[in-house]
């Protein structure tokens, strides 16, 4: 869930729900609509307290000690250096290594910083009992789908900026506003990422090989 003000999450979490959340971290975004550091602090909090109160669980990150306070006393499960899932990294030149069960992961993202995503993906995928197995397939299938993804939009005239992570930003001869709204329409979910001073890009996550056939299907059915 994003929000660029107060009790904008307390909102959209009466809509969707959640019996289950995640703060990766807490920054100084959008300060112009939270008004301080610590409006985002009460903002972002409004998750936890609506989990607590829908009997939820949480994932936090054990080396994040503002996080660890914010949910103190809420159901939980760490992940990190420490916690209930944890690991360590082994390598990061130039792509990230990580240690976790005595079995080395080679992911394909740059920078350090990545390892609590990875260990954050792990520990979900350990609590609805997704094997190692597969959770190792999971990571690997970055790399194969994003080069996929990346080949098929740049054959489509489109301008595409490389990425190591989850997503593929992108633009085209389209009003970026219009063109996520008429995928929206059709289920696929994109995000216009103009407020980053990219105007008319989308950036689209990588998902599996079905998933990404049917984007792009109705990416081409709409330019």
């Amino acid at each position: 869930m994003g929000a660029n003000h107060q009790k904008e999450i307390e909102f959209l979490c009466n809509i969707a729900q959640p019996t289950f959340g995640v703060i990766t971290n807490i920054g100084s975004a959008h300060l112009e609509g939270f008004g301080s550091l610590q409006g985002v602090i009460d903002t972002k909090k409004e998750l936890y307290e609506f989990i607590n109160y829908n009997k939820g669980h949480l994932f936090v990150n054990a080396g994040d000690e503002l996080l660890l306070s914010l949910s103190k006393g809420i159901s939980q499960i760490t992940y990190g250096t420490s916690g209930d899932i944890f690991g360590l990294i082994t390598d990061i030149t130039p792509l990230l290594s990580i240690k976790y069960n005595n079995e080395i992961i080679n992911s394909h993202l740059i920078g350090d910083f990545q390892f609590d995503n990875i260990l954050l993906a792990i520990c979900i995928g350990n609590y609805f009992n997704v094997s190692n197995e597969n959770i190792k397939k999971s990571i690997d299938v970055n790399l194969t789908e994003g080069t996929f993804l990346f080949a098929e939009l740049t054959q489509l005239g489109l301008e595409c900026i490389p990425s190591v992570g989850n997503f593929i930003s992108f633009k085209g001869n389209f009003n970026g506003k219009e063109m996520f709204t008429s995928l929206m329409e059709k289920g696929v979910v994109v995000r216009p990422i103009d407020l980053y001073g990219m105007p008319d890009f989308l950036r689209v996550t990588i998902g599996t090989h079905q998933e990404n056939v049917r984007f792009l299907a109705e990416l081409k059915g709409l330019l």
